[in-house]
């Protein structure tokens, strides 16, 4: 047994046994068993086949600014600074106070357990980071990291840098401003937040989980519901919520979508390319009487044996009496569709001289082979040809331009209701 041990540059020191004391390492050790300690690796220094137990003793650490392989840490931290490097890690805090590994240099192959992992700017966490009861933060670079949690307490992965490959179990992922993170699966009690100036690439929602997209967050690649999903996009009057390849899940009834009003009438967001079945909602509870506009540039596909497997059913806000609607503007459209319509200003047409209408929808029809169509359902789901609503009965109808392209709004004919006819009478 060895106390406060000490290797000189250039010394080697191989099969050491610490006992409640410290090792620094500024030249060579091999086989350092260390039990109630810590162990500093300087500049320069390099052990290999460390293992640092401090589960009967307070809790430890292990310092690296040099290189150290085969490391096997409990009940302690690790931190590796800018100079260091960590090869083959197994922090195991299970049981123990909740630990940290540090990432300021180089870490390869982390199994951590109990245990956070914080990747700071310049930090390089690679080849695998496998978390279990723990949250890792991202400012640097981390790859390849599958972290899971248990779904009553749930974890977080902070990214403010770069992070690739990511598994998340019952765990929160948040890209922030600058922030990537590409390749993601969801499982389990997790949610997936892109905010303001973040970009998250390629996917996969699996489970009951929701996902935000703030104003100015970007969801690339790939976006792929399989779960019971919901999708919130903030919209801006630029930079709005974009995804570029949304599918939604076959099963009508699991995917949702709720688009929310910016700041400025008509805020829009942007789906590149939407396919799948889901309930579109455009939420108003900031100005219950606005208006927001949903870019598609495709809705469905050509496919004619895929119309189907897209179909959309839009809430939507309409105001005849001024001509404006929440809108939905596409270069391509194809399937069938839905809106229900949420009248602000029926029961007032009658002071007009003529009946009214509210765009609602745009088909630029970009490919030439565009075939959607809007009908119209009540808030019960109930397909509806006319709309009984205020002192006019109400319906869709078409406007098809000069370059084929279809425009199509919600219109009060000059069909009086029911309603409005006995009160006349």
């Amino acid at each position: 047994y060895y106390a406060d041990q000490t290797i000189n540059t250039g010394g080697v020191a191989k099969g050491n046994t610490i006992k409640d004391d410290d090792q620094v390492v500024k030249g060579t050790a091999e086989k350092t068993n260390i039990t109630n300690g810590n162990q500093t690796i300087g500049a320069g220094g390099k052990a290999t086949t460390n293992s640092i137990d401090n589960t009967t003793g307070t809790h430890g650490y292990q310092a690296v600014s040099g290189t150290a392989t085969d490391n096997t840490l409990k009940n302690a931290d690790q931190i590796i600074e800018k100079t260091g490097v960590a090869v083959k890690n197994v922090i195991d805090n299970a049981g123990a106070e909740h630990g940290i590994q540090v990432v300021r240099g180089k870490a390869e192959d982390n199994t951590l357990s109990n245990t956070d992992q914080r990747v700071e700017k310049d930090g390089i966490a690679s080849v695998k980071n496998d978390i279990t009861d723990g949250n890792q933060f991202v400012d640097g670079f981390a790859e390849n990291n599958t972290i899971t949690n248990k779904a009553t307490n749930r974890g977080k992965q902070m990214i403010n840098g770069t992070a690739n490959n990511n598994k998340l179990t019952n765990t929160n992922q948040i890209v922030k401003k600058g922030g990537l993170a590409t390749d993601n699966t969801q499982t389990g009690n997790s949610h997936l937040t892109v905010e303001n100036g973040g970009e998250a690439k390629n996917n996969t929602l699996n489970g009951d989980i929701d996902m935000i997209v703030e104003a100015n967050g970007k969801a690339t690649g790939k976006t792929t519901f399989i779960g019971k999903n919901h999708l919130h996009l903030y919209a801006a009057t630029t930079n709005g919520a974009y995804v570029e390849d949304l599918a939604l899940s076959q099963t009508k009834g699991k995917s949702s979508v709720t688009v929310y009003e910016g700041t400025q009438e008509h805020d829009a967001v942007t789906i590149g390319t939407l396919n799948g079945k889901a309930a579109v909602n455009f939420d108003h509870r900031t100005n219950p009487a606005g208006h927001t506009q949903m870019n598609i540039n495709n809705l469905g596909n050509n496919d004619p044996a895929q119309y189907d497997n897209t179909t959309l059913d839009f809430t939507m806000n309409s105001n005849i009496l001024n001509g404006n609607s929440d809108f939905i503007n596409t270069d391509n459209a194809y399937g069938q569709h839905y809106v229900t319509i949420i009248e602000r200003g029926t029961g007032k047409e009658a002071v007009l001289n003529r009946p009214q209408s509210a765009d609602f929808a745009y088909v630029k029809n970009v490919a030439g082979d565009s075939n959607a169509v809007f009908g119209m359902k009540d808030a019960d789901g109930k397909i509806l040809n006319l709309m009984d609503a205020g002192t006019y009965i109400h319906n869709i109808q078409t406007r098809t331009g000069a370059d084929n392209d279809t425009t199509w709004s919600f219109t009060a004919t000059d069909r009086l209701t029911p309603s409005t006819r006995a009160v006349l009478a």
